[in-house]
Parts: structure tokens; C-alpha cells; sequence
């Protein structure tokens, strides 16, 4: 019973501070529901899971990472890893294994087993995912892979630690390796809620929000000036009393992101990769905080002397050495978006980072990475390595997608526009997150203005199915009418139309357009000028709303 309550306690709170957080921040701790698309960094290689509960990897394979025999030594683009009948909820890259969790709470890996890193003790290595049989009756909802060793968190909030120890990386002062899952005693009395496997560093945050660090302690990434390895221990700091989000570790640095949206950081900054402006090659023992509370900071990750953010808005940014780039020294100093034009920049759900490389899932459902490609870990059909986000590609050149549906299913589109006299033609923005607007704006002579926006609808070709996207409109008014409003709350009512000598105005309701594959539909904004009463500024919201339909479903209904 105490197990229980406290368990409950643990996922409100967790569940408090992810509301707060971020409509996308991924909880990898809580027991999974539902299949949600993820993407891990390995040394050379990455793993994704779509939303289907499905592996695929690609990079380099001279261990077995990408789930198929070693007589391919690397794939440029995605490879299907499969396991008949079973279906993953969770997946985690480490050096040169992996490891996944079934929607059952099982835990399968492959990879390098050279330290017991697979949870087997015949220390052999597997190109296939090989169920491991110690955590069988443990139910995980979480894993971390490291460096040649393993974390696993079962759903009563306790660690288990498989591979090596020479840094006490598993959280135990013994052996220098063990090939089973073995309970890491100094955490059994907290409850945990996330796991972090590092190179050779480790991290647990309980459902408390206090964080616990052990392993490599060499630069002070875990805190501590005399730099000696350390068993578990909750780490307490002076510098703030907010409660710990998630924690992740770089190369010989980690960073934490606090509750109140900033990122307190341990180690060296050789690079700039605290993002506070400055560098230094000396390690800190200090918890330094830098204030990112302008990015409102969802989650965080680091490859190597990278660290990688992700705002509430989805946009991505990066401090510390320039991943992939031509020169070896560039960095960036402070918190910088990847993207200069940010209105055609993808959007992220989830980022993930580890080694030389990043990746991100836009809320389209593709996966993008970056950073060194020499195994063709970018996934991209190339070998060569690229400083900013390229988009992952599928087997047959085309785009490479998690998602089987559109994330966002409903999109808000806000304008404003300045209404000085009777002629004018309303402006509004370019792009929204979920496909695209292209509008251009035409002044009418004639008693109504107009203005033409285009709808770009994408991702439809890798539905899963035979599916069709419905392309909905809809008021956000009780009367269903579309509106303009300026600060006094006087509307201005306008009417929509598919072509701009339209007779028959679209209703809130109908259907703008359908597709079955890639493409676009234009529509227009009429206002009535007669209807102007003053001018002022005045904003309008309408909604597009996306629904994935299966075709045959549909047509069996209708016969």
C-alpha cells in the first residue's frame, strides 16, 4: 500500500510539472499507455520507434546495432528491426548496443555484450533483439543504455544496472562487471521516476524531483572537486531549491533542467556548451545555473560538447562546438535556434543526442539528425557530415516518417490585420506549424476585399493504410460565424470561399478539401466592406482541423 500511494503521488507531480512544461515533453518513466514515436544517439548509429511500435536503426552495424547480421557493416538510411509479435513502447541507444521495451514491460537488447551489457551472462553478441530473461517479472516502463552497461527502471519506481563498473557506473561498489540486472541497493528506498545513462555517468530524479548521481566523476560532472568516482548519492546544491526536471550527460559535463525552465550545468565548458557566454577548459565543481527561462525549455540533451535544448514552441537550440562542421573550433557560445528563418524552420516533438550526433522528431512525424556521418548515422543516403538538421530518408529515397497520422490534428490560425478605410485587403501569416500557408494579398476595387491563402498538406503518403486526410474548417464563435475583433470587442464578420468569385461560402464544419496523397488547396478571405464600421486593429482566429479516414471503413459504411 505505501508503494502504491507513493507511486500515485510521484506520476501527479510528474504529471504537474509536464503540464506546465510542455504539450511534447516525453515522459519515459511513467508506465506507457500508448505508443509514443521516439529516437535515441548511439556512437554511429540511431534507433527510432514509430508510433505503430516499431524499430528501425541505421548507421553503423559492426556489433549487430541495427538488428540485422553483421555482413552489413553500416545502412545510410532506416532498417526495420523486428521481433514476431511483439510490439515496443521504448527505445534507448547506447556506445554499441540497444535496448527496447515491449508494450508488455519486457526488455529486449542487441548489440556488444563484450561486458555483460545485454543482461546475459554468455557475454556473446546479438544482431537480433534477445529478450533479457532477469527483468522478465519486473514490468519496466523505462531504459538507459550507457557506455557498455545498461539501466532499467521498473514500474515500482527501483533501478536495476547491468555491463560495466569500472567507474561504478551501475550504482554498485563490487564487481567491475555484471552480465544480469542487479538492483542498485542505494536507491531503493526513493522512489524513481527517470533514469540517465551517460559515457560512464549516471543520474536518477525521484518522484520528489531530488537528483541522484553516480559513476564518472573525473571532470566534476557530477559535482564534488576531488574528482573520485561515486556511488549514488542525492545531490544537494545552494544554488537553487527548484526541483530537478531531467538530467543528461555530454562529454565531461552534465546538465540538469530545473523545474523553473533553466539548466544547471557541472563540468568542463570547453566549448561553450553552457550557454552563458563564456568557455572555460578548467572543471567546475559548481552548479551552474544558465537562465534559459526566455526559451520556456521543455527538455534537454547533449552530444559530446553539444547541448541541445527544446522550446515550447518546438523550436531547437544548441550551444558549445558546431557538431558536423568543416571546422573543428566553431562553437556557439549562447543558446542559438538551428534554424535562421524560423517560420519554414520544422518544429520538434522530441529531441535525443549522444557522442557526435543529435536527432529530432518534427511534429510531422520526420526524424532529423546531425552531426558527424562518416557510418551514415545521419540516415540521409550520404556519408557526409552536416552542422544543422538534415531530414532522415526511407529506404527507397523517399521521406523517412514515425508518425502514421499528422501530430497536429488541430491547428489555430491567428491574423490581425490594420483596418484604416473601407479599402483594404486583410494580411496573414505565412506559415503555421502543421503543413503550411502561403498567402498573397489582392486589393478588390469592388465592394468586397480579398485575400488568397494556400493550405500545404504533407505526410499523408506514409499513412498507414489505405487512409485520406479530411481537411475541416471550423469557427471558433458560438454562432459559427467568422470573425474579426479589435480591443473594444467590435466584430467584423468575414466569410470564406475556395476560389475568390465564390458564390457558396464554406459553413464552420465543412470540409475545405480531402487528400489522398501530397498536395495543396488554396482558399479565400472575403470582408464586406459595407461592414466596416471604424478602423483600428482587428485579429481573427479560424481553426484547420485534420482528420486521418480509412478508406475502406468508409466505404464499407457507405454500401
Amino acid at each position: 500500500m505505501r508503494h502504491s500511494i507513493k507511486r500515485i503521488l510521484g506520476l501527479l507531480l510528474c504529471a504537474s510539472l509536464l503540464f506546465s512544461l510542455s504539450l511534447f515533453f516525453t515522459v519515459s518513466t511513467a508506465a506507457l499507455s500508448s505508443i509514443t514515436a521516439d529516437v535515441s544517439v548511439g556512437n554511429g548509429f540511431m534507433v527510432a520507434l514509430d508510433d505503430q511500435g516499431r524499430i528501425y536503426a541505421w548507421g553503423d552495424n559492426s556489433m549487430g546495432m541495427l538488428g540485422i547480421d553483421t555482413s552489413t557493416s553500416y545502412s545510410t538510411t532506416p532498417v526495420q528491426i523486428s521481433v514476431t509479435g511483439v510490439k515496443f513502447k521504448a527505445v534507448s541507444a547506447g556506445f554499441d548496443h540497444a535496448l527496447a521495451i515491449s508494450t508488455d514491460g519486457k526488455v529486449y537488447a542487441w548489440g556488444n555484450n563484450d561486458n555483460g551489457q545485454l543482461g546475459n551472462a554468455n557475454y556473446q553478441n546479438h544482431s537480433t533483439p534477445t529478450l533479457i530473461a532477469g527483468l522478465e517479472s519486473k514490468n519496466i516502463v523505462a531504459v538507459s543504455a550507457g557506455k557498455r552497461y545498461s539501466l532499467a527502471l521498473s514500474e515500482d519506481g527501483k533501478v536495476y544496472a547491468f555491463g560495466l563498473n569500472d567507474c561504478r557506473q551501475l550504482g554498485i561498489d563490487g564487481e567491475s562487471e555484471y552480465a544480469t540486472p542487479t538492483l542498485i541497493s542505494a536507491l531503493s528506498t526513493v522512489f524513481v521516476t527517470r533514469i540517465k545513462a551517460g559515457i560512464a555517468s549516471a543520474s536518477a530524479i525521484d518522484a520528489d524531483g531530488k537528483l541522484y548521481l553516480w559513476g564518472e566523476n573525473g571532470q566534476s560532472q557530477l559535482g564534488g572537486e576531488d574528482g573520485a568516482d561515486k556511488l549514488p548519492a542525492l545531490f544537494t546544491t545552494t544554488k537553487t531549491t527548484e526541483q530537478m526536471v531531467t538530467s543528461t550527460f555530454g562529454t565531461e559535463y552534465s546538465a540538469t533542467l530545473l523545474a523553473d525552465g533553466t539548466v544547471g550545468f557541472m563540468g568542463k565548458n570547453k566549448y561553450g556548451q553552457y550557454g552563458n557566454t563564456a568557455t572555460d577548459s578548467n572543471p567546475s565543481a559548481v552548479f551552474k545555473i544558465t537562465d534559459t527561462k526566455a526559451l520556456q525549455v521543455t527538455s534537454l540533451a547533449a552530444a559530446g560538447t553539444q547541448t541541445v535544448l527544446l522550446g515550447l514552441d518546438g523550436t531547437v537550440y544548441t550551444a558549445g562546438q558546431v557538431l558536423g562542421s568543416d571546422d573543428p573550433s566553431e562553437q556557439n557560445w549562447t543558446f542559438t535556434p538551428f534554424f535562421a528563418d524560423q517560420d519554414s524552420a520544422p518544429r520538434a516533438g522530441a529531441i535525443a543526442a549522444g557522442y557526435v550526433n543529435g536527432a529530432f522528431i518534427a511534429q510531422d512525424g520526420s526524424v532529423w539528425t546531425w552531426g558527424d556521418n562518416s557510418l551514415g548515422q545521419l540516415g540521409n543516403e550520404t556519408m557526409i557530415n552536416q552542422p544543422t538538421p538534415v531530414r532522415v530518408c526511407g529506404v527507397d529515397g523517399a521521406d523517412f516518417t514515425l508518425g502514421s497520422a499528422p501530430h497536429v490534428q488541430q491547428v489555430m490560425l491567428m491574423f490581425s490585420t490594420k483596418v484604416p478605410a473601407p479599402d483594404f485587403a486583410v494580411t496573414i501569416p505565412s506559415t503555421i506549424d502543421v503543413g503550411e500557408l502561403h498567402q498573397t494579398t489582392t486589393e478588390d476595387p469592388q465592394r468586397y476585399s480579398n485575400t488568397e491563402f494556400g493550405v500545404g498538406v504533407y505526410n499523408v503518403q506514409n499513412l498507414y493504410g489505405e487512409k485520406k486526410i479530411v481537411f475541416t474548417v471550423l469557427s471558433t464563435a458560438q454562432d459559427q460565424t467568422f470573425y474579426l475583433s479589435d480591443a473594444a470587442g467590435e466584430k467584423l464578420p468575414f466569410a470564406l470561399y475556395l476560389t475568390k468569385d465564390g458564390q457558396l461560402a464554406l459553413e464552420s464544419g465543412d470540409v475545405l478539401a480531402e487528400f489522398t496523397e501530397d498536395g495543396s488547396v488554396t482558399a479565400w478571405i472575403r470582408i464586406d466592406q459595407s461592414q466596416i464600421l471604424k478602423s483600428g486593429i482587428y485579429t481573427g482566429t479560424v481553426n484547420f482541423y485534420y482528420e486521418a479516414v480509412d478508406i475502406e471503413a468508409e466505404a464499407g459504411g457507405a454500401s
